[in-house]
C-alpha cells in the first residue's frame, strides 16, 4: 500500500493540468528531489493498474494522464480511507514523525523498551533507530528529561513526573498528535466543560489560549493520576497562604475534577495545578482602555521594571522608542510573569505561530530574539525561539501602532537664502505634501555638518551640496515649480526597499555545490572579509544568531544576519545552490546574508519587508535559484519591484 506522502503526491499531480517539476513536488511535500523520484518509481506501476498513467516530460516534470476517471477515483478513495482509518497510518515514515512517535511511545510506559522491538515496530534498522534516538534525546532535554539506556534491557525516559506531563502535553497536543480513543476524548470534553460552569476565574485573569493550554495540561494530569502516576511531595513544598488566590483557584479546580471524575487529588496535585496556573497565559487588557494603569494590580513593580529593562535594551540596540508605549510596557510585564514561571519549572512552550511570525514579522522577531537573550542572562535560564515569537507579537503591535502614527517620510530643508525664503519653502511643501511629508527642521549649510541623519528619508536643498550624505539629496528651486513638485513626488513614492542598492556582482554567487549550512556561511563570510566589509566579530555574531533561532524562513530561503550592527555599510551577499541543503530541519537553496550598518535600523525593516515578499513568492524563488548571472538576477528583482508598484 502507498504511504500518506505518496497518496498526497498523486493528489498534487491530479490537481495540476500541466507538468509539475520534481523540484516543485519536493517543495510541496518538503522532501528531496531524490525522494520524489523514488516515490514516482513506486507509484507508476500501481496507478497504471488503476486508470491512470504517469508521464515524465523532459525538462518539464511529471504529468498525470487519466484514462479511467471512475477507476482512479475509487482507488484514491480506498487509499484515503486506508490512511485515515487503518492502524497502518500511525506508523510514521519521515524521521521527524518517527521521533514524535518514539517519544510518545517511551512516555506511555515506565519500563525499558528494547531497540530491536522499536525498530521492528517502525520497519527500520537498528542503526536507524539509534540515529533517531539522538534526536529524541535532544528534544527531551528542554523538558529536563533524559534517555536511560541499559545494556540488554533497552531504553526508557527518566525524570520527574511533572516533566513527563509537560512533555506528554506538548507531544499529544502541540505536535498535532490525535487520539481517537473514545474514552479519552470523553474525558477531555468533561474537563473542558467544567470551565465556565463549575470553575470560574474570579480572581485570576486568563486568556482563551491560556485556558486551552490549561485544559490540555489537566487532561494529561488526570490520565496520569488514573494510571496511579502521582507528583511526589518535595521537601521545599510549602503550603501557600490562605489568601493566595492562585491556590484558592487550584483548590476550586481540584474539587471540581474530584466530583466530576471521581478521582482523589492529594495536596501535591493541588500544588501542581497552582504551578499550571502560574504558567498560564494571563489575559491582556484591552489596548483601548483609557487608563492602562488599571491592570497594574496584576503585577508588581519588579515585573514592570523587568519589562522596562528589556524594552530599553531593545530601544538602544535597534534605535527605537518603544518605551514610550505604555500598553507595550504593561502587556510585556503581564506576559513575563507566566513566561518566567514556565522557564523555572521546566515547561517549554510551543508557539503555533512561530513560522508565520518569523516570516511575516522578521524585524519584530529579531527584537524578540534580542529580548530573550537579555532575559536569559538576567535569570540564568535558557529560552527557546517559541518564547521569542510571543515577545515579538507584543513588539509587532507596538511597531504597527508607531507606523500608523508616522505614516510619512521625514526630511530637513536647507536654505541659505534667509528666513523668509525658508518659511516660503516650508509652507509651500506643507501645502503640497501635508499628509505625506514631515519637515523635521529648517537648517543652514553650516548646521548640516553636525546634523544627525538618523530617521530622515532625504534632504531638500535649494543649492547643490558638496557633502556626501547617507541619504538622498533633492535639489529644488527656491520658488517651487511643477518640476520640483514632481521630483519630490518621485522621492516620496520611491521604494527605498530596492535590495539591488545593497547588492554587488562581487557579492553574488550562483549555483554553488555546497552540502552543509556551515559551508555556505563560512564561504560568504570569507568573501566579505576579503572585501574588507566585516571584521573578525562578524562570523561569531552570524553563528550566534543561528543558535538563537535558525534564519530559514520557508520556501527554500534563508536570511542569515547578526543581531548586532557590526558594519559601516548596509549590504547583501547572495548565494544560490544547485541542490537544496538542510538548514536546521528546513530545505534551503537561496541564501541572502544581510548586514545593516550601525544606526540604520530603519533600513533593516525596509529590507526585511521586501525580502518577505520574495520569500512568499514561490515562483520568483524558483527562478532565482536557476539564474547564472548577476544581470539575470537583477532583472528578476526589478520585475518584482515593478509588480509591487
Amino acid at each position: 500500500m502507498l504511504t500518506i506522502r505518496q497518496v498526497k503526491l498523486i493528489h498534487i499531480l491530479l490537481e495540476h493540468e500541466h507538468e509539475v517539476s520534481s523540484r516543485d513536488l519536493a517543495k510541496l511535500l518538503d522532501i528531496t528531489t531524490r525522494t520524489v523520484r523514488n516515490d514516482i518509481k513506486i507509484i507508476t506501476p500501481i496507478i497504471d493498474r488503476h486508470g491512470a498513467k504517469l508521464e515524465a516530460v523532459a525538462s518539464k516534470g511529471y504529468k498525470l494522464l487519466v484514462a479511467d476517471q471512475a477507476l482512479l477515483k475509487l482507488f484514491l478513495a480506498e487509499a484515503d480511507y486506508y490512511q485515515t482509518n487503518s492502524d497502518a497510518h500511525i506508523i510514521p515514515v519521515e524521521p521527524a514523525d518517527r521521533v514524535y512517535y518514539i517519544i510518545l511511545k517511551l512516555l506511555s510506559v515506565n519500563h525499558y523498551l528494547k531497540l530491536i522491538d522499536l525498530a521492528d515496530e517502525l520497519f527500520i534498522s537498528e542503526s536507524t533507530i539509534k540515529k533517531d534516538l539522538k534526536a529524541v534525546k535532544a528534544q527531551l532535554h528542554p523538558f529536563r528529561l533524559a534517555l536511560d539506556k541499559k545494556p540488554n534491557y533497552g531504553v526508557k525516559i527518566s525524570g520527574q513526573e511533572e516533566q513527563r506531563r509537560y512533555c506528554l502535553t506538548h507531544y499529544t497536543f502541540s505536535a498535532n498528535q490525535t487520539n481517537n480513543e473514545l474514552e479519552k476524548q470523553e474525558l477531555y470534553n468533561r474537563i473542558k466543560d467544567l470551565f465556565g460552569t463549575d470553575i470560574t476565574f474570579q480572581y485570576f485573569p486568563i486568556s482563551d489560549e491560556g485556558l486551552s493550554n490549561l485544559v490540555e495540561q489537566l487532561f494529561i494530569m488526570c490520565l496520569r493520576i488514573i494510571e496511579d502516576q502521582l507528583v511526589e511531595q518535595k521537601k521545599h513544598n510549602v503550603l501557600p497562604a490562605k489568601n493566595d488566590f492562585l491556590y484558592q483557584t487550584a483548590q476550586e479546580i481540584a474539587s471540581a475534577l474530584s466530583r466530576t471524575l471521581t478521582i482523589t487529588l492529594p495536596n501535591t496535585e493541588v500544588l501542581y495545578i497552582r504551578d499550571l496556573l502560574l504558567a498560564a497565559k494571563l489575559i491582556t487588557y484591552n489596548q483601548h482602555d483609557k487608563d492602562p494603569a488599571t491592570v497594574s494590580h496584576y503585577y508588581n513593580q519588579a515585573d514592570r521594571q523587568l519589562a522596562i529593562t528589556l524594552i530599553e535594551a531593545a530601544d538602544n540596540q535597534f534605535g527605537l522608542n518603544l518605551l514610550l508605549d505604555e500598553h507595550l510596557v504593561n502587556g510585556l510585564a503581564l506576559h513575563l510573569i507566566p513566561t518566567i514561571h514556565r522557564l523555572m519549572i521546566g515547561m517549554p512552550i510551543y508557539n503555533p505561530l512561530l513560522s508565520d511570525i518569523k516570516l511575516k514579522q522578521p524585524f519584530a522577531f529579531d527584537i524578540g530574539i534580542y529580548m530573550i537573550e537579555k532575559l536569559s542572562a538576567l535569570i540564568n535560564l535558557s529560552i527557546n525561539e517559541d518564547e521569542a515569537a510571543y515577545l515579538a507579537l507584543h513588539v509587532a503591535a507596538a511597531l504597527e501602532k508607531s507606523k500608523v502614527k508616522q505614516n510619512f517620510k521625514r526630511c530637513i530643508v536647507i536654505c541659505p537664502k534667509g528666513l523668509a525664503s525658508s518659511y516660503f519653502i516650508y509652507y509651500k511643501l506643507r501645502e503640497k505634501f501635508d499628509q505625506e511629508l514631515k519637515i523635521v527642521d529648517l537648517i543652514t549649510k553650516q548646521e548640516l555638518k553636525s546634523y544627525p541623519m538618523k530617521d530622515l528619508n532625504f534632504v531638500i536643498s535649494v543649492d547643490y551640496l558638496e557633502e556626501e550624505l547617507p541619504i538622498p539629496i533633492l535639489v529644488i528651486n527656491p520658488i517651487i515649480g511643477a518640476s520640483d513638485v514632481d521630483k519630490i513626488k518621485r522621492a516620496l513614492s520611491e521604494d527605498s526597499r530596492n535590495v539591488l542598492n545593497y547588492t554587488d556582482p562581487a557579492r553574488t554567487f550562483f549555483r554553488k555545490d555546497f552540502k552543509e549550512k556551515e559551508e555556505v556561511l563560512d564561504f560568504l563570510i570569507a568573501k566579505l572579509t576579503e572585501q574588507g566589509l566585516v571584521n573578525r566579530h562578524f562570523k561569531e555574531a552570524i553563528y550566534q544568531r543561528e543558535i538563537m533561532s535558525p534564519t530559514c524562513f520557508g520556501n527554500s530561503v534563508a536570511i542569515p544576519h547578526p543581531i548586532e550592527r557590526l558594519t559601516d555599510s548596509t549590504f547583501l551577499a547572495i548565494c544560490t545552490l544547485r541542490n537544496p541543503i538542510d538548514w536546521d530541519g528546513r530545505r534551503v537553496q537561496f541564501i541572502c546574508m544581510l548586514s545593516v550598518k550601525k544606526d540604520d535600523d530603519q533600513k533593516l525593516q525596509e529590507i526585511f519587508s521586501f525580502l518577505v515578499g520574495v520569500v512568499e513568492d514561490l515562483t520568483l524563488v524558483e527562478q532565482l535559484v536557476n539564474v547564472n548571472s548577476y544581470q539575470d538576477f537583477t532583472s528578476l528583482i526589478e520585475a518584482k519591484l515593478t509588480a509591487i508598484h
